[in-house]
This record gives C-alpha cells, structure tokens and sequence, in this order.
C-alpha cells in the first residue's frame, strides 16, 4: 500500500488480490509473520547499512521499514529487506522532524510466497512516479 497526503492507502496493483487474509491491525513495533517472513518496523538499525545491521540482528526473514530506505540484504539462508518510502516528495515538507528525511528513497518491496517460503523483490519509483513490475510499467 502507499501512503497519500491524505492519509488514504493507494494500492499500485487495484486489480490484483495480494492476500486472502484481512488486514490486521497489529500494535507499534509488535512482529507479524507470513510464512517464514516477519514483518516488523525495525530492530533498531537505520542509515545506509540498515538492512545489514537488521539482518545481523533478526538472522531471519525480515521486512522493515524504519529508515525508508531501499535495501535488500542477504546472508545464508536469511535477508532482510528496508522497504523504502512510498510517499510523494512533493510533501516530504509534512514531516520536517525527520532530519534525514531527504535522503529516503521512492520504492516499495513485494515478498512472493511459495509453499511459506519468502522471496523478496524490491522496486525503485523513477522521477515520474513509476517502475517496472513483471515487465510492466506501472
């Protein structure tokens, strides 16, 4: 989902089922596991090596997003993946408390499942607010 101004959620993929189940709302900093993955805000890792330090940290499947930036790390038979920033920079100004706010980055991660097991996939949104998906431009 990406987040708007307006506070509404805007799916990229309108026409495409990403999960049976309901969403669920889960309290601040409290895991949330599909299959082998987890899905968690942050282990306490930011900056440029955010993904390496929550990786050493989880040693485990992990999606965050804390430091909204764009990384995939890999390590055996874990990962983990920062998700990025899916907001519009043209309203980056909303959140002046973020002193580093200037240095996220426009992207968003899809985790693929197959039988339980997590493959994650990272995407980049070019300066017109687009990137390619499955060879689709979107």
């Amino acid at each position: 989902m990406i987040p708007r101004p307006d506070g509404v959620a805007a799916s990229p993929f309108p026409s495409l089922l990403l999960m049976k189940e309901t969403w669920k709302h889960k309290r601040y900093g409290s895991p949330y596991k599909v299959g082998d993955t987890t899905f968690l805000h942050d282990v306490g890792k930011c900056g440029v090596a955010a993904a390496r330090g929550s990786a050493a940290v989880y040693r485990g499947k992990l999606v965050f997003g804390h430091s909204h930036r764009c990384q995939i790390f890999c390590e055996g038979d874990y990962w983990a993946m920062n998700i990025g920033w899916g907001g519009a920079f043209e309203h980056i100004d909303y959140f002046p408390e973020h002193r580093a706010r200037h240095e996220w980055q426009h992207g968003f991660g899809i985790v693929d499942f197959y039988e339980g097991v997590g493959t994650p996939q990272l995407y980049l949104i070019d300066d017109r607010g687009q990137t390619v998906v499955d060879g689709v431009r979107i």
